[in-house]
């Protein structure tokens, strides 16, 4: 099973892709410019995520819940690319799961509260990666995770 987690955000979204084992294939982020038009950005980062969903070719797709602190426009900022997110998934009918970032560090182990620095050095270890990820990387590497992990139980 290939899993394809996403940290999803309007300026740099995370990544990681993670195969049954567990195996390290990919993780990154896709950036765009916060210069550029918020609905530039969205179609930009749709057409990336559209080319990752192409390479790859997950079997499942997990998808950090939205959190918004309060922040009413950050909410609907990060419902619109969820939305974006959703209909490329169903586009290449691959299921969407959704987890909160603590379900996501407690689903591999690590406390809910852990700093992405603690779970980037665990990832690294339990990945046998050369070098840590890049912080939004490490999000969507412990969402792929988590959900692989969740689907043996």
């Amino acid at each position: 099973m290939r899993v394809l987690g996403i940290d999803p955000a309007t300026i740099v979204m995370g990544y990681g892709v993670v195969d049954s084992g567990p195996r390290y294939v990919d993780s990154g982020v896709l950036e765009v410019s916060k210069a550029v038009a918020r609905s530039k950005r969205l179609i930009e980062l749709g057409s990336d995520l559209r080319a990752v969903l192409a390479e790859y070719r997950p079997d499942a797709l997990a998808l950090e819940t939205a959190k918004w602190g309060g922040f009413p426009a950050a909410a609907g900022a990060l419902g619109e690319i969820r939305g974006i997110i959703l209909w490329l998934a169903a586009e290449s009918s691959v299921p969407v799961f959704d987890y909160t970032p603590g379900e996501a560090r407690s689903g591999i182990g690590m406390s809910g509260a852990a700093d992405k620095n603690a779970v980037g050095k665990f990832l690294t270890k339990v990945l046998r990666l050369k070098t840590q990820p890049q912080n939004d990387a490490t999000d969507g590497l412990a969402l792929a995770l988590c959900h692989l992990i969740r689907q043996r139980e």
